[in-house]
This record gives C-alpha cells, structure tokens and sequence, in this order.
C-alpha cells in the first residue's frame, strides 16, 4: 500500500514535470565521442534527430539513422551533415513492426561495420486506435514496436556491442516514458492485448515492459562491460498527438495549446544526449533518467521478479516468429 502511495506521489510530480516546458533542461556534460558509432532508431524526426544533430556535433564517427521511412532519412542526413559539417551519417531503413525486417536491418549494419558503441532505442508509437491492431507477426502494434522489436534489436547487435566495449563501456539506451507510472498493475498474461484493449493502456504497457527489460539485462550485460539504461524524455510535442482521434479532429485548437504547454523535440533530447555521452555514467547501469537526473523508476519496474517473467514471456513471443534469437 505504501508503495502504491509512493508511485502515485511520483506519477503526480512526474506529470508536472511531465506536461510543462518550463521545466526543461540542458544537458549539462561537454563531452564528445569521437569515433563511436551510433544507432538511433526512429531518428528522422522530433526526438531522434535531434539527438543525431547533437551527438553529430559532438563529434560521433558514424551515426546510422534507423528508421521506417528511409527517403525522410535520407532528407534528415543531408540537413545534419551540412550543419554539423559531420559527414558520417548513414541513413538505414528499419522497421521495428516485423522480425524479419529488423533482422535485416542487423545483417545490413554487421556486413558493413565492425564496431557498435551505443544504441539508442528512440522509435515508438502511441496509435490512439480504438481498434486493436497487429503487425506482419501478429502482435499488438504497441507492444511489438515499443517493446518486442526493440528487445529483438539488442539481442542481436548485443555479441557487437560487446565487441566494442573492450576499452569503454558499450551502451544501451531505452527511449521509454513516465507514462509507465500509470501501470498500478500488470497482468503479464494479457502482454499482447488479445483479451482486453485500449490504446493509452497498451502504450503504459509497453513503456512498462521495456523498463522492465532494462531491469532485467542490466546486470547481465554489466558483466560483458555493456549498461542499459532507460529515460523518460518528458512531454515533448511531437506528431504522436495527432495520431488521438480527438486531437485530430480539433487540431486547429488543440495544437497550438499543446504546443505552448509540451517540451520541444530539442528540449527533450537533452536527457537522451546526457545518457549517451555523460563519462560518469560508464558503470552505470539498470537506471532509469529524466531531465539529466538518475530518478527511480515505478515500483514495478523495479521489481525483478516480474523482470525476468516478462523477459522470459517475451523472449518466448518472439521465437515463435523468428529463426534466430
């Protein structure tokens, strides 16, 4: 009970922080990473590409833009290379709604380079489709791209981060969300909504369970010099909101309000730059950040327990789709 009364306190606060700019920060660390390469999905727009034009100015060897929408990217590339002068940006299709296109995309990234030192999980979606939807592998739309595809991508670039990290930690960075602290609950047996939906629910879920990925590797991989941590970039306006029926409809209205009320995409890149690039964060891992600052993460996200079932129910998710895991 207590708990609970603790994580409402937290959600409460975590809201006010949440839903209001002012509260934005800057990154605080000057560091560079000359010569990492970088994977970030979902990086050709809002949050992802700012964080690409940023870790690009600080220097990254070679940042590959991830992304669905590869002719964006491409577009994304050329506008970052000529701003940052860095001209080692590689646009690389990716979708993370099909195992078999992400598997792709490894094979594609492996053929080509040698060497992986921080990858950030930035793609997701919130459809506010009041009809359940599923990918090409039959998964709640949701759960996959926010959670399953992402937790597939580690497992297969993990024997490449681990490669990398000889000298230096290799890093894994999880793009979840306060929204996570919504989830009082979860009943892992519904992971993939077949027996109840709702589209804020199946979003909180996924959030959810890649906090509780993260809690689950990060002493694992710690062991193989790679951390894992997750962040909550705070409420930043981006073109999700659009995708709610009722944002949508009344656009004209709702837009410009939430404009002048949310983050913008440059506000809350701030904390993923932090993660991906901060030196005292080398041995730190299984945490989870907000406005460049280590904070707790809900009490179920914390709970190992229920860590290890959902990796374990996931990982079993995945393998009844793919060949190789």
């Amino acid at each position: 009970m207590i708990s609970l009364l603790v994580d409402y306190w937290r959600f409460i606060i975590g809201c006010i922080s949440y839903l209001t700019h002012w509260f934005g920060v800057k990154c605080p660390s000057e560091a560079r990473i000359e010569g990492k390469v970088v994977i970030i999905t979902g990086s050709n727009r809002t949050l992802g590409k700012e964080t690409a034009l940023e870790l690009a100015r600080r220097g990254a060897g070679k940042i590959v833009l991830a992304c669905r929408d590869l002719e964006a990217a491409k577009l994304v590339a050329q506008e970052i290379q000529s701003e940052t002068g860095n001209l080692n940006i590689v646009p690389m299709y990716c979708d993370l709604s099909s195992f078999r296109l992400i598997k792709q995309f490894v094979d594609d990234f492996i053929s080509t380079n040698d060497r992986l030192d921080i990858l950030i999980n930035n793609a997701g979606i919130s459809n506010g489709s009041t009809q359940r939807k599923a990918t090409i592998d039959g998964y709640e739309e949701h759960i996959q791209i926010n959670h399953l595809g992402p937790l597939y991508l580690i497992n297969l670039l993990k024997p490449l981060l681990i490669k990398s990290s000889i000298s230096c930690p290799s890093r894994i960075i999880f793009v979840t969300s306060s929204a996570h602290r919504c989830m009082l609950r979860f009943n892992i047996d519904n992971l993939n909504s077949t027996s109840f939906y709702h589209p804020s629910i199946c979003y909180c879920k996924s959030k959810l369970a890649a906090e509780l990925i993260s809690t689950h590797l990060a002493p694992k991989l710690i062991e193989k010099n790679v951390t894992i941590n997750t962040l909550c970039p705070g409420g930043v306006y981006t073109d999700l909101f659009t995708r709610y029926p009722t944002v949508d409809r009344y656009s004209s209205i709702l837009c410009p309000i939430l404009q002048s009320l949310l983050r913008t995409p440059k506000m809350g890149s701030q904390t993923i730059v932090y993660c991906a690039v901060e030196p005292s964060l080398d041995s730190v891992t299984g945490k989870h950040f907000m406005d460049c600052r280590q904070t707790l993460a809900s009490s179920l996200a914390r709970d190992k327990n229920l860590a290890e079932k959902t990796y374990q129910l996931s990982i079993n998710l995945i393998k009844k789709s793919v060949n190789q895991f």
